[in-house]
């Protein structure tokens, strides 16, 4: 299960990435920096629809890369925020949805709350009562 979630972290850097990449060229084409032909300069000869789209890919990569290095430091939030990512991620057609069921199956696994449990040493925990024998 740990290279699952190695993958799982990479993938969501690699999403993050290719969302960060999908903002930047419709910025640069919706202010004329960038002379990209066809339906992209069409598109953004409208009253600011490219610069929508733009900024819900700008905001929707940036927890998406977030949650790739969380993953890959193994740290113990990062599961949420995957879980919550993974959610979301069901509604974008078709690579989100991919990576959705992906991160749904990986990270609501038995054994992945298996492993997370087994990082946290037990001299960290707090004993609460005493054990029972």
């Amino acid at each position: 299960m740990t290279n699952h979630l190695k993958i799982l972290g990479i993938l969501y850097l690699a999403f993050g990435m290719l969302g960060a990449v999908v903002a930047v060229i419709l910025f640069n084409s919706h202010t004329g920096y960038l002379s990209v032909k066809g339906v992209v300069t069409m598109l953004a000869s409208t009253s600011g629809f490219v610069s929508v789209i733009a900024f819900f890919f700008a905001v929707e990569s940036l927890p998406a890369l977030v949650t790739g290095v969380a993953l890959l430091k193994r740290w113990l939030w990062a599961r949420f925020l995957a879980v919550v990512l993974g959610f979301l991620s069901l509604l974008i057609v078709p690579l989100g949805t991919a990576l959705g069921v992906y991160t749904l199956w990986v990270v609501i696994n038995d054994k992945a709350f298996g492993e997370s449990n087994a990082e946290l040493k037990e001299s960290t925990m707090p004993r609460v009562f005493p054990p029972y024998h």
